[in-house]
């Protein structure tokens, strides 16, 4: 875009106003006569959807400063291919990294990933400019190095999620049903807004423009309305012609809406529509939303995702209102996630903690779990209320699924009634579930996580929770998979990394802490015949919790990484009691429960994050 193109539908002012405003903590340091020598060096600038704002190796001349818009970071591989590093959002630094590189040259290419502003000054007024107001070279220090720790850290700046394009691929019947509900709600939603491409034509700058300048006023509006804290949801037609395409441009997350009882082909308007980003690298974040009016039915979602590049997707009951909150999430970029730990049977205290956040409207869009905590998110993912997760575990209890020792070869239990178990419970596949899942499970062969997220549930849940030495490892396609609580015990980060604004994570206490008694000189059958004269605030060490404790110690080690990642992070403490121990599943609910309700009482915002929900 040239600076012309700029001045005709903005104001370089008010532009230069949203630079003011994301700088005021450093022009209070500066002072007036700072700011002022700062604002009559730069300049507003602005890329289109796409547009290369500089690549690895040119030379760093510039730093810049978004103002609106959204920009992709990205790491030039050596066959050429280019990895997503993070995002920049409006008020973030970008390219200050060359001013403190010896070579003065950039270390990444930035790409914008829809129509952009952003203010610019050259590195030597800058670097001139700090001499002067040393306030300058500290604030610039600052930005660097959170971006430094944050990546060294795994964690990515959220991309700009104040647009969503929303393409319904059929008139009337579910589509039109679940359109309506979602502008019923919204409408009493001061901050979001929902254009069509009827209702975007009463605003007179887009009434009166032609189709020379139709884009250019829309993109216009709508940068206005973001500046102001807006959420919008774009509805586009069912054509690919001028509204559809300016819609693409200008959002953050496109949404392929579909219904799940028609045909899964894809016809030539999505073929349009998919092309459009098939070209580059740099695109919004595509999704997948089937609708359904009875979530027990679903069916044949891998077919859905196959043949759109397996993209993310969700499941929502038109007649569902809880369901219409979660899409409205979706699209205004709002989710909430829930991260359950393993710990074996005493991990059953999850299944508490979600009744009582069940209790007060709590419905998760995004769901990972490890080992027993795989178990209790995949009951939650298939749309169980805490009675019928209740009933799953008491099922699994009577059926005593670690009465099954065999010859140990590979481990001392065989795991064949713990594979009926699961096979009974969850013999759905992963895609077909209501609410998204994974879990974590640990490949023995690489030595890394692995995250299942598709083919079918149980068996996804059995290699999660095989502990290794108890039960035998589990093959899913080349993995060799074993407990996923080896490597990555409370998924959170994987969450994260997903997008998702809120997580809650439900991390189990370790049972280490109890006395633990090892005699020094060890004899097996003297320890068995002593075992029952252990007091009940000691432990014995046998082989089931040797192998299971040397199984979590790396991952326990990593949840101080993990905690920070967590909105709301609730460590539950289960009674006492062995971790193989599944009887009286009732009895650890009942202190999940109990815990979860005093963390809601003593923290309201969590409770009214639920409400609103």
């Amino acid at each position: 875009m040239s600076k012309e193109r700029i001045s005709k539908f903005y104001d370089i002012q008010y532009l230069k106003s949203l630079l003011y405003s994301g700088l005021s903590n450093l022009y209070k340091d500066i002072g007036p006569e700072g700011q002022a020598e700062v604002e009559a060096e730069v300049e507003i600038e602005s890329a289109i959807a796409r547009d290369c704002i500089f690549k690895k190796g040119d030379k760093a001349d510039k730093v810049y400063f978004l103002l609106i818009g959204s920009l992709q970071v990205y790491a030039e591989e050596d066959n050429n291919e280019l990895r997503q590093i993070t995002f920049i959002s409006p008020g973030e630094f970008f390219g200050e990294v060359g001013l403190y590189r010896k070579d003065a040259t950039r270390n990444a290419s930035i790409y914008a990933l829809r129509d952009s502003y952003f203010a610019s000054i050259s590195t030597d007024k800058i670097m001139s400019l700090a001499a002067k107001y040393p306030g300058i070279h500290y604030y610039l220090v600052r930005s660097l190095t959170e971006k430094v720790k944050n990546l060294s850290e795994g964690k990515k700046t959220p991309p700009s999620d104040r647009i969503t394009a929303i393409i319904p691929f059929k008139r009337g019947g579910l589509t039109f049903d679940f359109l309506r509900k979602i502008e019923e709600f919204s409408r009493p939603i001061e901050d979001t807004i929902i254009f069509n491409s009827s209702t975007i034509n009463s605003y007179p700058s887009i009434r009166d423009a032609n189709p020379e300048n139709f884009s250019m006023r829309m993109e216009a509006l709508l940068l206005e309305m973001e500046s102001n804290g807006k959420k919008i949801f774009l509805i586009t037609d069912q054509e690919f012609k001028t509204w559809t395409k300016s819609c693409l441009r200008n959002c953050d997350k496109v949404i392929l809406l579909h219904e799940l009882n028609e045909s899964n082909k894809v016809d030539n308007f999505e073929k349009e529509v998919m092309n459009y980003f098939r070209e580059s690298h740099i695109r919004p974040k595509i999704e997948l939303v089937l609708l359904n009016t009875d979530e027990n039915k679903i069916q044949h979602t891998a077919k859905w995702k196959k043949s759109r590049g397996n993209i993310e997707h969700y499941h929502f009951n038109v007649k569902k209102q809880s369901d219409i909150f979660r899409a409205y999430r979706l699209f205004a970029n709002q989710q909430i996630g829930i991260a359950l730990s393993g710990g074996g049977f005493p991990g059953i205290v999850h299944a508490g903690a979600y009744k009582a956040f069940y209790e007060h409207g709590f419905i998760p869009d995004y769901i990972g779990g490890t080992s027993m905590g795989s178990f209790i998110g995949a009951g939650i993912a298939k749309a169980w209320n805490p009675d019928q997760i209740e009933k799953a575990l008491q099922y699994a209890a009577d059926k005593n699924p670690l009465k099954d020792f065999t010859f140990p070869s590979l481990s001392l239990l065989s795991g064949k009634k713990m594979s009926d178990v699961l096979q009974h419970l969850f013999n759905i596949n992963i895609e077909d579930l209501p609410y998204p899942f994974f879990c974590i499970s640990a490949d023995l062969i690489k030595g890394q996580e692995i995250k299942i997220n598709h083919g079918k549930t149980w068996k996804a849940l059995l290699a999660s929770s095989a502990i290794p030495g108890v039960f035998p490892p589990v093959c899913i396609g080349d993995y060799i998979c074993v407990d996923g609580a080896v490597l990555n015990n409370l998924p959170a980060d994987i969450i994260r990394q997903k997008g998702i604004k809120s997580i809650v994570g439900l991390d189990l206490e370790s049972q280490l802490q109890k006395e633990i008694i090892f005699p020094k000189k060890h004899n097996n059958w003297r320890s068995f015949f002593e075992h029952k004269k252990l007091r009940k605030n000691q432990k014995k060490l046998d082989i089931f919790t040797v192998l299971i404790r040397s199984g979590l110690l790396g991952a326990e080690r990593k949840i101080d990484d993990i905690k920070p990642l967590c909105n709301h992070f609730i460590q539950l403490k289960a009674s006492p009691r062995h971790f193989m121990d599944s009887s009286h599943p009732e009895k650890l609910i009942e202190e999940g429960y109990n815990m979860a309700i005093k963390y809601l009482e003593s923290h309201p915002e969590l409770k009214l994050s639920f409400m609103i929900s």
